[in-house]
């Protein structure tokens, strides 16, 4: 059954049945911008995860909310990040470099070590008299973003200080990471491109 509460809501209740077609055609509608939000109601776990993994894949924002004993599927469209003009640096500011963290390491080695100095390096980051414009986290870098990393209140600090945090989004994506996501704004790959190429100076943390 499919209704809508509206000209951009529609809820498709699919206990009972499952329309891979139908599927398919509102995740289609959601992304094309037809409708600005959709709600799938379903009757198992592994139905309402396999919506949301095929949301997913269509780069879709999506949200699953257990209303025992039914799941529902939120599904959106991620709205753009910021326009790139106001994410270059400013020439002539004092903030002209990008920090690129593209691990959860520091170094190669011993990987305690490398873990214990990555986060010594973004405590002390946080607090220096000079920092980076922004400091974007790729690979396994994401997970000092999210839940159960030790440097959480480091790098909300680092955002209060006007630093720009962001998260690249297909590595979230791979970690499985992106509703655990606690500090940055997500940022897809080609806009992460345009960000770099426009930066004064860029330093790789490895």
């Amino acid at each position: 059954m499919v209704w809508s509460d509206s000209d951009s809501k529609l809820f498709v209740d699919m206990r009972g049945c499952w329309d891979i077609q139908k599927i398919f055609s509102v995740l289609k509608d959601v992304e094309e911008e037809r409708i600005s939000h959709a709600v799938a109601v379903l009757d198992s776990e592994g139905k309402a995860g396999a919506v949301a993994d095929m949301a997913k894949e269509r780069n879709l924002k999506v949200k699953v909310q257990k209303n025992h004993p039914d799941f529902y599927v939120h599904i959106d469209k991620i709205e753009e990040e910021e326009d790139l003009t106001r994410l270059s640096p400013e020439l002539g500011s004092e903030f002209q470099q990008v920090f690129v963290v593209s691990s959860a390491f520091l170094g190669r080695g011993d990987d305690e070590l490398g873990r214990l100095l990555m986060e010594d390096f973004l405590r002390e980051l946080s607090h220096s008299e000079v920092v980076p414009q922004s400091v974007v986290f790729i690979n396994s870098g994401v997970k000092l973003l999210c839940e159960e990393s030790n440097v959480l209140q480091e790098l909300m600090y680092l955002e209060k200080r006007k630093v720009g945090v962001f998260a690249c989004e297909k590595s979230l994506d791979k970690y499985g990471l992106r509703q655990k996501l606690c500090v940055g704004t997500p940022i897809k790959i080609y806009n992460l491109v345009n960000y770099l190429a426009s930066a004064n100076k860029v330093v790789t943390l490895c």
